[in-house]
């Protein structure tokens, strides 16, 4: 016993010096009195800080003379780790040992070996047992160094355990339950500090690896916490902990950490906690089959309610084999959303179309896209159709209570019915769940119908909302088709934005159409620059509308080839049921006739319109019809006529006078109609205000006729809004205005209001009016704005703080009053008399509704068959902000496995090299393709490049690199970026246009770097504008050139290269090669014997030769006449751009003509422009010498100003009858009588027969 005792007193002290007051704590807990407490630590006290030690505590207790605590040794040994009802941890040892099959002696260095996880703390509330990142590792760290050691076994099977594959069944076995025994604690207990609020619940199966599930954990808290740990660093709780039941819960006493009841659970109050719950799966998909798993993802997600969700629901799951998880998120990640916040405040508010790419497009959502590609749907789709009744569980007893609990049985402990309702529900609204999170990954792989996805959301009765952005995917109509399939069967709103996907047509919105569910009450679609839709597809959007639709909102924002006839059919079968509708038809070609139709459609009780007709061919008459069809109970109508440039007062005067009177809103926007609307519309509007309006926006921008007699009217008319609160008047650019206007305005502006907003931009108003207008506003006004910018008439600032201040405008207004004559009342007349119009304007019938050919109400057109999606990945981003680098870093660290193909881009942007840096150990290793492009990023150098050039992922076969621009970008930057490049590279391309620092040096570096690359077959290059390149330079690229090539271009202009470096390429060009480009311009040392040169080193293989030598004034006939000479008997295609060559004339021409005329070419482009030698008999031989099978021929000669008729006849007669495309360009070539706009110059049928007639004219002259 003493031994015993002696033993777990050392454990818990150590055996050196024990502190005084552990000991006086210890014994009280025992209940020994002070005095007999005071009676055995004085001798221990009075020897000192080493006196009491664990042996002597021991000695002291049995070898008491009064024999006080003879008992005391069983209290002591079962005090240090027995809570109540828990038995006693020297029982529980011996049932340890027993299970782990130990001798005692083993048992007993086993336990010695995890004396080092003593108990830290105590966290009495076990939602508080979160357990971090960090402290996981500490598991799987002790599980790879001592698995293998103590021969761990399942305890279960009796098999041995590989520490790779150790899970957690065999970690509570061999870890938890022995090193927590003595404390009776959870295992957070003895690797945390304190408390640890967790903020995500983990739900997993215990027979995943261990290993696994932390790389899932890791994986999860990379992308959850990226690019906050500074934020997070400042708050509160800044540990990042999860809930994991097997760490948090007592193992020993789980009858007290457990209820009854699983609603009353530690699970369940951990739940109530937490952001959301983090579902792991093994590659079996095991959760879906376990039944505390299923119900503990039904309780956390079952409580999303109307959109709102109360937690996040995220899965990850780890292939075998490989080091990384692959993770979808619930929307986006914190650092997402901030990029978007971020891109947002950089672009501000957009107008036109949406770009494709970049800011407009939805960055960030594609970001996340990208990042989650790498999950295998696959394991995902295993949990759509779960039978949570049929699920296991490790005790029946939970897996009745957890059943009854669903069904709501008084007896948690009784049979649980084999079926219910509930069930059905839960099952259902699980597999909709789980749909839901790869919903968008099964659209993207064409895998809804395959993984039975659509099966899974529309059986989802408890779904009544789904929104979704698929702008970033692009989708096409097999992806609208999908989606029909996949709209939950009780579905009452529905949100897409489609803004962008000019791949949809009438197939795809009807397939999506078919899905609506009649239970549908609102229904939001954007389809703004979807600029292939047409009056078909609004015709089957028309047809399909759910027959309880209660709020329509639908955007066709530049979509120009919608007119009347779309309109008409998508207004025809609006449902009685609508209660809410806009419309957005900007910049499409609708009319009239369109406006008409839909007012004649819009139903009885319609209560909220908003129509956007801006940029519309809409005019009086169907302003007039669709005043005439206003539903007489409409609170809020909205109208926007922007530019639609055909309008007038006839029209405006119909709608003012046709306004309901039930109206509480009413905007209307008649900006931009410039002389279309004069006084009578204001005048009109002020008699037709309805009494009841609360909120009046209106906007006349632009209105040059109106004047002080129309804004009078107005304001008599808003005097009789005796509800009015809030007012905006748009009166900018009306430049008739006057001061008695404004001082009429501010005359009648109704007392109740709180709210104004006035814009007199580029107005005539002086300081009279303003003051006038001053001394008017109303006392109980609250906020107020008005525009000044650009009267010019007045003395204040046009950002004058009064401007926006009530009080200071009503002081100025006092003072500007005191120190001048008041301004003139207005005219009594004005806002007295009936409105400036003799008599009603006499308003055509609208026209007849349109017809809509070939489009019938019922029309079904069978979807094309669904072919198979590319699933190879491409990440493109042709422009990317710098707020997004860390982001996407992130998102390519997720889909590594996956992606095969990157594209990135930059401009001007504050890119560094240390961006470079964190860019480049980002990239994944399955690369094949790498392109990255920098434009004037000046802040990019060599540090950067040279990081580029350490991480090239091994398997790369095609790199394009660009740094135009990039003034800091110097040789040995491009020498170690070179170096870097893995040997199996097929296709490089390097741009280094511009680069200031760029000298023979760094060409040599490059060329040192390429001689490695002996598979390499295409090479691109270019150093133009760096003036330090000289032909040693390119003598060294020459040599290093691999033999391998077969495409070679160089774009070398404005460099100091010459004759020499020329001829040395010409030496060292590979055998092999079959396409070969050199821009070579402007060169002003290159001259003939350069080019005679590379004539005779041409390989005998080149099928495509382009060479550039505009600007080149040292070349002339002799170069030509070399080439000519020696061009390969192979060539097909040859581009000769010789812009401003002076010195070639007749001869060389002549001789390029002869060299021609034996080959079997295809293609010929000719670009002689300013050759001021050539002349017409130079033209006639080069039609002479045209190949015979030559199929394109492009030829220029600008400004050739001896270039006549006579030598275009020349060339015509020699147009071979192979020849499919001519294009002549003879600009500025006086001697050429032809238009330059005639078809002769690109149809080879009507050039011959002018040619021919031209001859004929001559041989008569």
């Amino acid at each position: 016993m003493e031994h015993a005792i002696l033993e777990r007193l050392e454990k818990h002290f150590g055996e050196g010096p024990v502190p005084a007051q552990d000991v006086r704590d210890l014994l009280r807990k025992l209940k020994v009195a002070e005095s007999s407490i005071d009676c055995a630590l004085q001798p221990f006290e009075a020897a000192g800080a080493c006196g009491l030690t664990c042996k002597g505590l021991v000695s002291w207790i049995f070898d008491s003379p009064a024999g006080k605590l003879d008992n005391h040794g069983e209290i002591l040994a079962e005090d240090l780790g027995t809570r109540p009802g828990s038995e006693p941890a020297t029982a529980r040892a011996r049932k340890i040992r027993a299970e782990l099959n130990m001798t005692a002696d083993r048992f007993e260095d086993y336990t010695h070996l995890l004396a080092k996880f003593s108990r830290s703390c105590e966290i009495a509330s076990t939602e508080l047992r979160g357990i971090t990142l960090e402290q996981l590792c500490v598991v799987e760290s002790f599980v790879t160094q001592h698995a293998d050691e103590w021969e761990w076994f399942d305890v279960r099977s009796k098999q041995p355990v590989d520490p790779a594959l150790a899970n957690l069944y065999h970690v509570n076995s061999w870890l938890i339950m022995p090193a927590t025994n003595a404390e009776d604690c959870a295992w957070v207990e003895l690797v945390a500090k304190g408390n640890q609020r967790p903020q995500w619940f983990c739900s997993h199966w215990w027979g995943e690896p261990v290993r696994d599930f932390i790389r899932c954990v890791s994986q999860h808290k990379e992308v959850r916490c990226f690019n906050l740990g500074s934020a997070r660093a400042d708050s509160e709780e800044s540990v990042w902990a999860y809930w994991v039941c097997a760490y948090a819960n007592r193992q020993h006493s789980l009858e007290a950490e457990l209820s009854s009841d699983p609603k009353s659970s530690s699970f369940f109050k951990a739940l109530q906690l937490v952001e959301g719950m983090l579902i792991i799966l093994d590659t079996n998909a095991t959760p879906f089959t376990r039944l505390w798993c299923a119900f503990e993802a039904y309780t956390a997600l079952s409580g999303r309610k109307d959109g709102h969700q109360h937690l996040l629901l995220d899965i990850a799951t780890k292939d075998p084999g490989l080091e990384t998880a692959a993770l979808l998120t619930d929307g986006l990640t914190a650092a997402e959303q901030q990029l978007e916040s971020a891109l947002q405040r950089q672009s501000g508010p957009t107008r036109g179309p949406p770009p494709q790419g970049g800011m407009g497009a939805n960055l960030a959502k594609r970001l996340q896209l990208y990042r989650q590609r790498a999950f295998t749907l696959e394991v995902l789709s295993r949990g759509l159709q779960p039978k949570l009744h049929e699920a296991q569980a490790s005790k029946e007893e939970d897996r009745r209570r957890i059943l009854n609990s669903i069904v709501q049985k008084d007896s948690l402990d009784a049979e649980p019915d084999c079926q219910h309702v509930n069930y059905d529900v839960v099952n259902t609204s699980l597999g909709g769940i789980f749909a839901r999170a790869g919903l968008e990954q099964a659209l993207l792989k064409g895998q809804v119908k395959e993984l039975c996805f659509h099966k899974a959301l529309h059986a989802d009765a408890s779904c009544s909302e789904l929104k979704l952005d698929l702008t970033h995917m692009s989708p096409n109509d097999v992806h609208l088709a999908d989606l029909g399939l996949c709209i939950p069967c009780a579905l009452r709103r529905l949100q897409l934005d489609l803004s962008g996907c000019e791949n949809l047509t009438a197939n795809g919105v009807a397939a999506l159409a078919l899905g609506f569910p009649a239970s549908m009450h609102h229904l939001k679609v954007d389809f703004r620059s979807c600029t292939n839709l047409t009056d078909e597809e609004m015709a089957v959007i028309g047809s399909r509308w759910p027959p309880k639709l209660q709020d329509l909102q639908l955007s066709f924002l530049y979509c120009n080839n919608i007119g009347d006839c779309g309109l008409a059919a998508l207004g025809a079968g609006l449902p009685h049921s609508l209660r809410q509708l806009k419309l957005d038809l900007t910049s499409t070609g609708i009319g009239d006739a369109g406006v008409a139709s839909l007012a004649a459609g819009l139903p009885s009780k319609l209560q909220w319109l908003d129509l956007e007709f801006r940029y519309c061919k809409i005019g009086d008459r169907g302003l007039a019809a669709l005043a005439a069809g206003l539903p007489q109970h409409l609170e809020h109508f909205q109208l926007s006529v922007r530019n639609c440039l055909s309008l007038g007062d006839a029209g405006s005067v119909a709608l003012s006078v046709a306004l309901p009177t039930s109206l509480l809103f009413l905007q209307l926007n008649f900006a931009n109609l410039s002389c279309g609307l004069s006084d009578c519309t204001l005048s009109a509007l002020a008699a037709g205000l309805p009494h009841s309006v609360r909120e009046l926006h209106v906007s006349f921008n632009g209105a040059s006729r109106l004047s002080g007699v129309g804004m009078a009217a107005l304001a008599a008319g808003l005097n009789k809004a005796k509800f009015l609160d809030k007012l905006q008047l748009d009166f900018g650019f009306c430049l008739q205005l006057t001061d008695d206007g404004l001082a009429a305005l501010g005359a009648a502006l109704p007392t109740q209001i709180t709210e104004l907003k006035l814009d007199f931009a580029c107005t005539k108003f002086s300081d009279a009016g303003i003051a006038a207008l001053g001394a008017g506003l109303p006392s109980g006004l609250q906020r107020l704005s008005m525009n000044m910018e650009f009267c010019r008439d007045m003395s204040m600032r046009q950002n004058d703080e009064m401007f926006s201040d009530p009080s200071l405008f009503r002081g100025w207004a006092t003072k500007w009053h005191e120190l001048n004559a008041a301004v003139p009342p207005a005219d009594s007349a004005i806002g007295s008399e009936e409105w400036p119009v003799a008599a009603e304007p006499a308003i055509a019938a609208a026209a007849t509704e349109p017809r809509l050919e070939n489009v019938k109400a019922g029309h079904e057109t069978a979807l094309p068959a669904s072919e198979p999606l590319d699933r190879s990945l491409q990440l493109v981003e042709p422009i990317v902000p710098l707020p997004a680098v860390p982001c996407l870093c992130l998102a390519l660290r997720c889909c590594h496995r996956v992606l095969r193909e990157l594209k990135l881009g930059w401009k001007s942007e504050a890119i560094e090299d240390s961006h470079l840096d964190v860019l480049s150990s980002a990239l994944p290793s399955t690369l094949l393709g790498l392109e990255l492009k920098f434009q004037a990023c000046e802040c990019i150098g060599d540090d950067g490049l040279a990081a580029l050039g350490a991480r090239f992922p091994g398997e790369l076969q095609y790199v394009r690199l660009h740094f135009r621009q990039c003034k800091r970008v110097g040789d040995a930057g491009v020498r170690r970026l070179v170096a870097g490049l893995p040997c199996r590279l097929r296709y490089l391309e390097l741009h280094l246009y511009s680069c200031k620092s760029l000298t023979n040096a760094g060409l040599a570096g490059l060329a040192a770097g390429l001689s490695s690359l002996e598979m390499l077959q295409e090479l691109l290059l270019s150093w133009s504008f760096s003036e330090k390149i000289s032909d040693d330079g390119l003598a060294a690229l020459a040599a290093a050139l691999p033999p391998s090539l077969l495409h070679l271009d160089l774009g070398m202009q404005k460099c100091g290269i010459g004759d020499t470096g020329l001829s040395t390429l010409a030496r060292r060009l590979p055998k092999e090669l079959q396409h070969l480009r050199l821009s070579c311009f402007p060169l002003p040392t290159l001259g003939d014997t350069g080019v005679q040169a590379l004539a005779e080193g041409l390989p005998p293989q080149l099928r495509e030769l382009s060479l550039d030598f505009s600007d080149c004034p040292q070349i002339g006939d002799a170069g030509l006449i070399a080439l000519g000479a020696n061009l390969p008997a192979k060539l097909e295609a040859l581009d000769l751009r010789l812009f401003n060559n002076t010195k070639i004339g007749v001869h060389g021409l002549a001789a390029l003509a002869e060299g021609l005329s034996d080959l079997e070419m295809q293609g010929l482009r000719l670009v002689l422009r300013f050759c001021s030698n050539l002349c017409d008999a130079g033209l006639a031989a080069l039609g002479e010498g045209l190949p015979r099978q030559l199929r394109i021929l492009d030829l220029d000669c600008t400004c050739c100003e001896r270039i006549g008729d006579a030598g275009l006849a020349g060339l015509a007669a020699g147009l071979p009858e192979a020849l499919q495309h001519l294009q002549l360009t003879c600009s500025g070539c006086e001697r050429v009588t032809i238009e330059e706009t005639s078809s002769l110059f690109t149809d080879a049928t009507e050039f011959r027969a002018w040619a021919m007639e031209y001859s004929q004219q001559g041989r008569a002259e």
